[in-house]
């Protein structure tokens, strides 16, 4: 089901939607939406991530090979207090994995 929210959130943030984590997060989110009665102007409000932030590590392992990685921070809301938002530094890692898992937190 490709909805206004997924509309939004890939326009504005540039997301393929193509991690299950992502898509059942844009799911929940809209199923809060229609449960709670949250109007659409208020919801797109809230729908976005407060913050996205790619990072460029290189650090040196034990072994002395040095690994080149990008690390995801995405913090969706902060509007009920601090917000840990979703973190992960792997190699295999999305935004889309993370933009889900801070949603998933909010």
């Amino acid at each position: 089901m490709d909805s206004l929210f997924r509309w939004i959130l890939r326009k504005d943030f540039d997301v393929s939607g193509n991690s299950e984590i992502l898509n059942t997060a844009l799911h929940n989110f809209e199923e809060a939406v229609r449960r709670l009665n949250i109007e659409k102007d208020v919801a797109q409000k809230i729908l976005n991530p407060l913050e996205r932030v790619e990072i460029n590590i290189s650090p040196k392992m034990p072994n002395g090979q040095i690994v080149c990685m990008k690390a995801f921070i995405v913090r969706h809301s902060d509007r009920l207090g601090p917000a840990k938002g979703g973190i992960r530094m792997t190699p295999t890692v999305t935004l889309d994995v993370i933009t889900g898992l801070a949603m998933e937190m909010t």
